[in-house]
Order: C-alpha cells, then sequence, then structure tokens
C-alpha cells in the first residue's frame, strides 16, 4: 500500500483534479452521435458496435434501478423544475443544449457523473501504482504523477464522450498492472470484465505475450495461457453478440472513406497534427530506449501500431479518445520525460533487457 500512503493535499488535489476531468468529459457531451447516445447505450438500444462496450452501461443501469422509484421521480420532478426555470436564461439554455443531458434520463445523467469521477479518480490511483512498479521515485515525484496522470485525461476530449469510456480508463490499467506483476489469476479474473468493457482486450494477451517472453517462462505454460485467454475472450464475445444480435448496425463501421482519406486532402492542419503526434511519440520513445522497460517500449509500439492500423479503417485516427488503453503503458515514460525536465530525479528500476 505504499503507493497510497500520500499527504492528505495530495489527495485533495487529485479528488479536485478528478471532479474537473469528470466534468469536461460531461461537458464534451455524450449524445453527439445518434448511433451511441446515451439513453440508447444505459438500456441496450445502441446501435453495433458500440452497444457491445456493456460495462459501464450495465453500471450505471445497475445503480439507477438500485434507487428507489420514489427517490427518482422526486429527483426527475425536482430537476425538470429547476431546469424549467433557468431555461428563461438563454445563456442556460444555450448551456444546456451544449451538454445535450436528456430530461428522460436525469437519474442516470447524475448517476454516470458519479461513475465518471469515480473511474478518473481510480485512473490516477492505478497510473501511480504502475509507475511505482517500473520508475524509482522520491516522494515528491509520487506527489506529482497521479495529478500529472489526470490533468492529461482532457487532451484525448477532442471529440465526443461517450459513456463506456471511463470504464477503459480503469480496466485496462489494472490489467497492465497484474501483467507487470506478473499476476496470471488477477488477470484471467479481470479479462472476461475487459472484454465487457471493449472489444480491445484482446490486447491484453498481447501484452501478457510480452511479459512473460521477459521473464523466459516455460513455452508450455505460456501457450496454455494463452489459450485460456482467447477461448475467455471468443466465449464473453459470442454471448455478447447473441444478446444484441437485433441492434441496428452492423459488427463494424468502417470510416476509411467517409474520414480518414478525405481528412488528408481535406483537413491537412488535423492531418499534420497526426503525423505531428506520432512524430513526438517515436521521438519519446527513441530517447528512452536504452533505459526504458523492454516490455513498456514493445508493449507500447505493437498496441499503437495495431490500433492506428486499425482506426484509419475503422475509426478516426485523430480521434485520442480511441487510444486510452495505450496510457498505462506510455504515462511511465511520459512521468520520467517530464520530471526530469523538472529537475526531479526519476530512474526506470529495470533495464530495457530485463523487461
Amino acid at each position: 500500500m505504499r503507493s497510497l500512503a500520500l499527504p492528505k493535499l495530495v489527495w485533495a488535489g487529485m479528488i479536485y483534479v478528478a471532479i474537473i476531468v469528470s466534468l469536461l468529459f460531461v461537458a464534451r457531451g455524450m449524445n453527439g452521435y445518434e448511433r451511441a447516445n446515451f439513453g440508447d447505450l444505459v438500456y441496450g438500444r445502441s446501435w453495433k458496435p458500440y452497444c457491445y462496450r456493456t460495462l459501464v452501461p450495465l453500471v450505471v443501469r445497475s445503480i439507477t434501478s438500485a434507487i428507489p422509484a420514489s427517490v427518482r421521480q422526486s429527483i426527475e420532478r425536482r430537476a425538470n423544475d429547476r431546469l424549467n426555470q433557468l431555461h428563461r436564461s438563454q445563456r442556460v439554455r444555450l448551456w444546456f443544449e451544449g451538454l445535450q443531458w436528456d430530461r428522460h434520463y436525469i437519474v442516470e445523467h447524475f448517476v454516470s457523473v458519479f461513475v465518471v469521477f469515480c473511474c478518473v479518480l481510480a485512473y490516477m490511483i492505478l497510473i501511480l501504482k504502475i509507475c511505482d512498479y517500473w520508475i524509482d521515485m522520491d516522494q515528491t515525484v509520487r506527489c506529482i504523477t497521479p495529478v500529472l496522470a489526470g490533468l492529461l485525461l482532457p487532451l484525448h476530449f477532442n471529440y465526443y464522450s461517450y459513456l463506456y469510456d471511463p470504464g477503459t480508463w480503469v480496466v485496462f490499467p489494472l490489467a497492465v498492472l497484474f501483467i507487470s506483476r506478473k499476476q496470471w489469476w488477477p488477470l484471467l479474473l479481470l479479462f472476461p470484465i475487459a472484454v465487457l468493457q471493449k472489444e480491445t482486450a484482446i490486447l491484453l494477451v498481447l501484452l501478457w505475450m510480452i511479459r512473460v517472453r521477459s521473464i523466459q517462462q516455460p513455452l508450455k505454460v505460456s501457450g496454455a495461457q494463452v489459450a485460456v485467454m482467447l477461448c475467455v475472450y471468443i466465449a464473453v464475445k459470442a454471448v455478447i453478440t447473441h444478446i444484441f444480435i437485433h441492434n441496428r448496425g452492423s459488427f463494424v463501421e468502417v470510416h476509411l472513406f467517409d474520414h480518414s482519406l478525405p481528412m488528408v486532402v481535406h483537413q491537412p492542419v488535423v492531418f499534420l497534427s497526426v503525423v505531428a503526434g506520432i512524430a513526438v511519440i517515436v521521438a519519446l520513445i527513441r530517447s528512452l530506449r536504452f533505459e526504458a522497460p523492454g516490455f513498456l517500449l514493445l508493449g507500447f509500439g505493437l498496441c499503437f501500431a495495431a490500433q492506428f492500423g486499425l482506426a484509419i479503417f475503422l475509426g478516426f485516427v485523430d480521434e485520442l479518445r480511441g487510444y486510452y488503453e495505450l496510457l498505462p503503458l506510455i504515462m511511465p515514460l511520459v512521468v520520467v520525460v517530464i520530471v526530469r525536465s523538472m529537475g526531479l530525479k526519476a530512474n526506470f528500476k529495470v533495464s530495457k533487457m530485463a523487461g
């Protein structure tokens, strides 16, 4: 529990940052895309493939259903009455329209804000624990790390927010922490939940393979572990696919011709920003290639290549929220670079060859 031994002032700062980040996330609007609007996500009516990302919607739906009906009705009535009064102000009306909250799901929206806050706070704690595992940090750096992790999250809010995204902030860092510690059974217990969160859970299989390779685990054991994870992945995906078989949409969405290729011609600034971002990442990795753990470098490189390649065809390459899975792998590298630039000491505990 050493990594949680932080001064009260730091905890207060983390809570404050979690509140701000949560509000920024919600302020981006969670009803911006009609195929994955808030109410449909919560109640399983959204289009495929968005309906498959069911973990956070399930949590919001479960908490909401646990609230007594009389309490929910009272909250809805008071909230709507208050909104009707506030809507007399044009500024408030425009603000609420920008927030994109659906009045039919007022309680669910309030619950989602609480869930997002908890996810941001958990994310900061998990990033601290991951950095604590890989980096030799003094108390000052340990105090800076979780706050820095939280402050960097809003950089990914360049498109709409989706209800299911905060789950990735928790599930993937927790899985990376288990993989870093070579904890197979906790990882296996978490893995079905990760699949419920998002199909990118398959990347955890790749990361486990990289990790056990670095510790020279017997091939038979590693092969059996990978086979079990793949079976779990297929089984959970099969169940989810069956549950939502009648939802509209297809298994994947292709955006190569309606976004990726047109972006090069019609949005050159965005395209150049993507290129510049990749250049910064390459420079970061090159600057630490002789001292950073091989697991972090290779894991990030392969996962980034996989996600970026798929984003060209199936997503928006410039939509930074699509790369949340990479944060627990790159944050230790970012922390080392930033704290060193501040004149503080931060060194990796193991060499690249040690993994």
